[in-house]
């Protein structure tokens, strides 16, 4: 009987880096690469949710700056983005492939909400402290960055290029963040490790100014209005990953899917921590959900 795994973000991301040649990234990327094969040899069976796994594309580029609100034009905003210069050619093509392989990928029904159970994997299995994209005690800094953004685009944009729907200026809106940032005399690189901080910010006011020219057609931006958009911003895209993380293990859970394949280690540690609390569950004592990283998975399959 083929066995069918639930595969998130984690797991497809590993299938499609391009990881160092030595380190655990490696091992996950060459484990992935093998399950792919048995998937592609009708060994093996990958799920997952269409929703929830589309807007962990989305929510994942929009943090590298890459402005996508939906996956079926998620291919030309990529090609946009690459036509900026602003990310390198291992970044892209990684992206690429995540969206080749979902595409093949069989999607469930989307047939519950949040119930007992998730609120139960949220409050009593997984109660540590969610890191979220922007931590809670950073958010008032990145709320006034984006605040003096929206405040000078008038100093940046003429009325043509505001009225011009049709792409994103990328290069003119890192140049406003850029000199915001410097304004604040605050780091201003953008690569690796230590750009990380700036390429979120950069793909939050990426979304703000793209709002603020849909609604509000002429410059200068009412301070109103744009702070009513950066609040709507930040409230949808500064997500907790770790919630992220028990929305698709509910999925399993209520679509009897007993196999979850994750690249997040953290979060099968605090699962397999937890299991024996789960079976106080109800909904869950029945369930024989085992979360494995791709290592562990290729082993699970092959046994």
């Amino acid at each position: 009987m083929i066995k069918t795994a639930y595969i998130d973000y984690h797991a497809l991301a590993s299938l499609a880096s391009i990881p160092s040649e030595t380190g655990e990234r490696l091992q996950d990327s060459q484990a992935m690469r093998s399950l792919w094969k048995e998937f592609r040899n009708d060994r093996i069976n990958f799920v997952t949710s269409q929703k929830d796994m589309e807007m962990d594309i989305m929510l994942s580029l929009n943090r590298q700056g890459c402005c996508i609100t939906d996956t079926l034009r998620a291919g030309d905003a990529i090609e946009e983005f690459e036509r900026s210069g602003m990310a390198n050619k291992d970044s892209i093509k990684c992206w690429k492939r995540i969206l080749l392989f979902y595409e093949q990928i069989e999607t469930l029904p989307q047939i519950f909400d949040r119930d007992s159970l998730f609120d139960f994997l949220k409050d009593d299995i997984f109660c540590y402290g969610d890191k979220k994209a922007i931590p809670d005690n950073e958010i008032q800094a990145v709320d006034d960055i984006l605040r003096e953004c929206s405040n000078v685009l008038h100093l940046w944009y003429s009325e043509d290029r505001w009225r011009d729907l049709k792409y994103i200026d990328y290069q003119l809106n890192r140049d406003i963040l850029v000199s915001v940032l410097s304004k604040y005399n605050l780091e201003t690189a953008f690569e690796g490790k230590r750009g990380e901080r700036n390429r979120n910010i950069f793909g939050l006011l990426n979304r703000v100014i793209g709002l603020c020219k849909k609604s509000h057609w002429r410059l200068p931006v009412d301070k109103n209005h744009a702070d009513f958009i950066i609040k709507t911003v930040l409230q949808k895209y500064n997500f907790s990953s770790g919630e992220r993380n028990i929305v698709h293990i509910h999925h399993c859970t209520r679509s009897s899917v007993s196999l979850f394949l994750t690249g997040d280690y953290d979060l099968t540690r605090r699962f397999n921590e937890k299991k024996h609390i789960l079976q106080n569950h109800p909904e869950f004592s029945s369930t024989k959900l085992l979360i494995l990283n791709p290592i562990d998975m290729e082993l699970q399959i092959r046994s």
